[in-house]
């Protein structure tokens, strides 16, 4: 007796002692497993994770997180039309969201969208344009001399009388002309705001708005292109599975309800956050959904080759124990899943029921040869156990090969499916043959047998074996222009195109790169040198692949020492600038000044007709407007207005005296440093070390991989050891790829080894591999005419044909050897290597209808690969072993 025989003996003595004992144990462990790894098993959509901490690009990586801390924003991204109007509305819906927004500071820790000059503090002119501060600062010398004046007084018919001379140009502070759209426009803006407090405060409505409030002068929202993008930082709270759950649920709720206020503006959300989380709500989704599907599938299939429910029933609920103890193996090994290990179950639903299928086919062939239940379970053991093993150890090899490699996501992945799979072997070996003895021992075997499906219609192939492989050599050769396009079509690298193309957050990421300058990725160079950020800065500038350059110098204001000569000057012409109390207000008074002041503003009206200034004609037609309704109110008979002019006067009087006292602070400036700026903007520049960053975003698509190859080149000619998103990102794909490529040749050697050791046999090592090349080459060709794309998400199907093309060779050789007459079409085998492919088909083929377009790319690649190496297992491998036959060289193979 054999090896291979004595220990089949051996399993079926074990089993053959206990069968209920081995069910109760196998049930047992499931339950347990289950409830361990329902309350323990995390799903981590953490891809720094995916790579190991210690390679050179990723240690520096992390080191520079540590440092700085998470930098990654959610981008709430507003769509703007391109038009003033556009970018009006977009303001306010910005504003709407952010007050929303700001009610949830246990969530979000910071919300930016636009700068205000009260953000920058008593240095905000610091910031202004040396020509713009200069044209700002000869104003106000040129206005000192009347504010003066008036201060002196401070009433609101001096104040009245002041802006009519000013109208006038008789004053020596008229230097511009008034009749100039642009000054026009500028001073109009004011004077509306002025006459339009008196209006509502003689009638007692609205509320007062403020004509200096220099705070908040000039605020400048984040415009890029046709979009206003808001920066949210949230808070992370990496002890749950959805690190950033809860304030994306709040920003998503606040943004739907500011989208029902302003229900024609178009926004939503997207950053590297918002895509992980999405990625990995989607791929749960998908994978759960894959999962039911599956299964299903695996049981229909079952019941229709092998005409019947029982015993079927029985192997997918032995495969569904094998699931249940790979889960508990998974939270106990390494207690959490990532985005590829995710997948672990359909790999088994697809490879691991493949040893139940053989020990189910065989069972019931021997069951329908007359034997009872437990000769028939001693036959499908003696048969099954030595193919089951050598195809489980081989599929197990390859995946647990790959947990050495640097790519942690594939390696966690090969270490589950690889035990899964040795799970999968020991259950169907074990457990199924103690269910076919507890529950069929009470069939006779007089009973009507249940015959599974035969492929007796094959048999025609096999009497012209020469002319099949003819047919089928042209037929490859006929299909190989596919195989030349899918070589030429280059590998798909980007990461982007591997998510559903309908979640909000890829939409509006494309949207960021097709229509704005911005990127919400970058490089970022490190120094403690401020002089090294300026010429890192100087050198990324004459980069055509680099995009927009931040750095501590982008927040520091240029050309200090000149701003704050002219800020000192103008601080000494203006002076004091303390306002007298005024005395209680004169209607009469107010009457005649502000008549004075509507007949300046007609001949005003008058000069911009002439100059065709139609907009501020528009403007200045509202401000007459509330300038004559306001002189109406005070012509009234028995109108009511002491106190509220009073009250008016001293809304007024409060509004000025804090601008001035601000543009005062202001003017007093003092040069700012890099420590000198609020903690909110330093924390993005200098980190806890002392050490700057410069960050460099790529110009184009950074998704599309030339594009960021050729970027990430020029970035390491200036500082090799430049880090961030965007070369972490670049680093992790790269490795991916390689990891992949070596998962491969690692899987097909490891492979070729074990055949090697079973059969000490070259024939039947290259007979069992002939299906793999052949299948591998139609399937190749099948991608090219499809225009399918290997990507970084599929690449992986390839080492997993690998590992379960074997099976249908080995299986299909180890029952012609045993074969005295007939053919092999006749028997079961090849009805379960039907079912073993299908299986594997219909387990990965779940993933087609996933939205993740990663997922469903894997699944269309194996199930394609599936198809061709199950046709060249039927239609070469017998027919090979035919011509053997026929030329009498079956002692060829020897076990």
């Amino acid at each position: 007796m054999s090896f291979s025989q004595r220990y089949s003996n051996a399993l079926w003595r074990f089993v053959s002692r206990a069968p209920g004992r081995i069910i109760a144990f196998a049930a047992l462990l499931a339950l347990l497993a289950t409830g361990y790894s329902s309350q323990y098993l995390q799903i981590s959509s953490d891809q720094d994770k995916l790579v190991a901490p210690d390679l050179p690009f990723q240690r520096q990586y992390l080191d520079y997180v540590k440092n700085f801390g998470d930098q990654e924003n959610v981008y709430v991204v507003i769509e703007t039309g391109g038009n003033d109007k556009g970018k009006a509305e977009a303001a306010k819906f910005s504003e709407q969201l952010a007050t929303r927004l700001s009610k949830y500071p246990e969530q979000l820790k910071s919300i930016h969208y636009r700068i205000r000059p009260a953000d920058l503090g008593d240095s905000a002119l610091l910031y202004a344009p040396t020509a713009e501060l200069k044209t700002l600062t000869s104003a106000i010398a040129g206005f000192a001399p009347q504010l003066q004046s008036w201060r002196s007084d401070g009433s609101l018919s001096s104040l009245l009388d002041l802006t009519t001379s000013l109208l006038q140009g008789n004053t020596s502070s008229a230097a511009q002309n008034i009749s100039d759209p642009a000054f026009a426009s500028a001073a109009l803006g004011g004077l509306s705001l002025f006459l339009g407090n008196i209006d509502a405060g003689l009638k007692d409505q609205g509320k007062y708005q403020p004509m200096l409030d220099l705070a908040n002068a000039q605020t400048e929202y984040f415009f890029t292109g046709p979009l206003l993008i808001m920066q949210i930082f949230p808070i992370k709270d990496y002890a749950t599975m959805d690190v950033i759950g809860k304030p994306l649920a709040t920003i998503k709720t606040a943004l739907a309800a500011t989208r029902a206020e302003f229900p024609h503006i178009k926004a939503g959300v997207t950053g590297r956050p918002v895509l992980q989380a999405d990625e990995m709500t989607t791929t749960d989704k998908d994978v759960t959904k894959a999962g039911i599907i599956s299964t299903l599938g695996v049981l229909l299939l079952f019941m229709y080759f092998l005409r019947g429910w029982l015993r079927p029933v029985l192997t997918v609920a032995s495969l569904g124990i094998a699931i249940a103890w790979t889960f508990g193996f998974a939270t106990i090994s390494v207690g959490e899943l990532n985005l590829l290990s995710i997948v672990f179950a359909s790999i088994l639903i697809g490879d691991g029921v493949d040893f139940g299928v053989h020990v189910l086919t065989r069972y019931n062939e021997a069951r329908g040869d007359g034997q009872n239940a437990p000769d028939a379970v001693h036959t499908a053991l003696m048969f099954c156990t030595p193919n089951v093993l050598i195809s489980a150890l081989t599929s197990a090899t390859a995946f647990i090969a790959v947990t050495g490699f640097d790519f942690l996501g594939l390696a966690q992945l090969g270490l589950i499916a690889g035990v899964g799979i040795l799970l999968c072997a020991i259950v169907m070996l074990t457990l199924l043959p103690a269910l076919f003895l507890k529950i069929d021992t009470r069939q006779r075997a007089t009973d009507k047998p249940t015959r599974a499906i035969r492929l007796r219609f094959l048999n025609p192939l096999l009497e012209h074996p020469v002319l099949v492989l003819s047919i089928l050599g042209m037929l490859t050769l006929a299909a190989a222009p596919g195989l030349v396009k899918v070589f030429e079509t280059p590998f798909n690298y980007n990461l982007l195109e591997l998510q559903s193309k309908d979640l909000e957050s890829v939409y509006y990421e494309q949207r960021i790169i097709e229509k704005s300058d911005a990127s919400t990725w970058y490089a970022a160079f490190l120094t403690h040198d401020l002089e090294q950020v300026k010429r890192i800065t100087q050198q990324l500038k004459a980069i055509p692949s680099v995009g927009e350059i931040k750095s501590v110098l982008t927040v520091l204001p240029s050309e200090q020492e000149e701003k704050i000569a002219l800020l000192t000057k103008t601080a000494n012409i203006l002076g004091d600038v303390s306002i007298a109390t005024p005395a209680a207000p004169h209607p009469q008074k107010l009457i005649t000044s502000l008549k004075n002041l509507v007949q300046a503003l007609e001949s005003l009206e008058e000069k911009l007709f002439s100059a065709g200034a139609n907009t501020e004609l528009e403007q200045l037609g509202k401000t007459l407007d509330s300038a004559r309704s306001a002189l109406a109110q005070l012509e009234a008979p028995n109108a009511v207005t002491q106190n509220r002019l009073a009250h008016i006067q001293n809304q007024v009087h409060a509004d000025l005296s804090g601008g001035l006292t601000l543009l005062k602070r202001w003017l007093a400036a003092k040069a700012i440093k890099p420590a000198d700026l609020p903690p909110a903007i330093k924390q993005n520049f200098i980190a806890q070390d002392g050490q700057y960053q410069v960050m460099a975003s790529p110009a184009g698509n950074v998704w599309d991989w030339p594009t960021m190859e050729r970027f990430i080149k020029d970035m390491r000619q200036i500082d090799a050891n430049v880090t961030g998103v965007v070369v972490s990102t670049y680093e992790g794909a790269s490795l991916m790829r390689e990891t992949f490529l070596k998962a491969a040749i690692l899987t097909l050697v490891l492979v070729i080894t074990l055949l090697w050791l079973f059969s000490r046999n070259l024939t039947y090592v290259a007979l069992s591999l002939l299906p793999l090349a052949i299948g591998l080459i139609w399937l190749l060709e099948l991608m090219g005419w499809l225009g399918i794309q290997f990507n970084l998400a599929n690449f992986f199907a390839i080492p997993i044909l690998i590992s379960i093309s074997v099976q249908g060779g080995v299986s299909l050789i180890a029952r012609w050897k045993l074969m005295e007459s007939g053919t092999l079409f006749q028997t079961s085998t090849p009805s379960a290597i039907v079912l073993t492919f299908g299986t594997t088909m219909i387990g990965f083929g779940g993933l087609l209808v996933a939205h993740h377009r990663g997922l469903s790319s894997l699944g269309a690649i194996m199930v394609l690969g599936s198809l061709t190496i199950l046709l060249a297992t039927l239609l070469i491998v017998p027919v090979i072993l035919q011509l053997i036959k026929n030329h009498q060289a079956q002692g060829i193979l020897t076990t």
